[in-house]
């Protein structure tokens, strides 16, 4: 069950029918959104082979439309100025059901409605497919309008977010880098190079080379100067790591900044 208890009696307390059946219903809308997170969160691994990281977006975005969804099957039956007299929401396997009594002009009208969780690996797509039992007149009101207005101010959020993960894609790849690189001795560079046939490490043997003269026909300055190159390939590479770990702060600052500005946003 979503709630334990038997029978939900609401104090109306002057509030809209669209406040009153927030309010009634806030413990089921919280773990539907749990709910929903686990399965988009185990639908990433299946389907993506992704171990998906929530977000404070991904809570907000889930919530409200766990909320827009909820409001738009109300608002096929009730009018703004309904009161909602009780209610008993409970969860089976493949979603929830909703009892319900509403009063309208001093009558009182049952109100049935079940939920079945649909979708897959995105909020987008993830959703509660409602089926509705009353016999309230459909009135089609806008009751979810207020909460289909937030969903669209959610759009910046949901490009910045974007953004964000590609920056943490960005961080990452730095971080392998320098993780992989960062911490070779010039010894392990130089069984890397080696490793690879760099040209600094396979050069022939001074009886083999053609042009001597180039190095004074001396075999010690032919060694001195491959040596010098090796020194230089290593200085270079250990120059590049560095050019990384600047990278690396710049963009952690700039993912700091869009974490902050979403935070503004949500």
């Amino acid at each position: 069950m979503i709630n334990s208890y038997d029978n939900f009696i609401f104090e109306k307390n002057g509030q809209s029918f669209k406040d009153q059946v927030l309010t009634a219903l806030e413990p089921t809308i919280l773990q539907i959104c749990e709910r929903m997170k686990q399965n988009i969160i185990e639908a990433y691994a299946k389907e993506k082979g992704i171990d998906y990281k929530w977000t404070a977006f991904d809570d907000q975005m889930t919530r409200i439309s766990v909320i827009v969804d909820m409001l738009k099957s109300f608002q096929k039956y009730t009018k703004p100025t309904d009161t909602l007299v009780s209610i008993i929401p409970s969860e089976g396997n493949k979603g929830i059901e909703i009892n319900a009594q509403i009063e309208r002009d001093g009558e009182e009208y049952k109100y049935y409605t079940y939920a079945i969780y649909a979708g897959g690996y995105n909020i987008q797509r993830t959703h509660l497919r409602y089926l509705t039992k009353t016999k309230l007149p459909k009135v089609n009101s806008d009751l979810a309008s207020e909460y289909i207005a937030k969903m669209k101010g959610l759009k910046k959020a949901e490009k910045l977010q974007i953004d964000i993960r590609d920056t943490e894609r960005t961080v990452k790849y730095y971080e392998d880098r320098i993780a992989e690189k960062g911490n070779l001795t010039d010894e392990q560079w130089a069984e890397r190079f080696k490793a690879n046939g760099h040209w600094a490490w396979d050069r022939p043997a001074w009886k083999d080379v053609d042009k001597k003269d180039n190095f004074n026909n001396d075999e010690d300055v032919y060694n001195a100067e491959g040596l010098r190159l090796q020194q230089e390939m290593i200085k270079r590479e250990r120059v590049a790591v560095e050019r990384d770990r600047d990278t690396l702060k710049s963009v952690n600052k700039a993912l700091v900044k869009q974490r902050a500005k979403l935070d503004t946003l949500l």
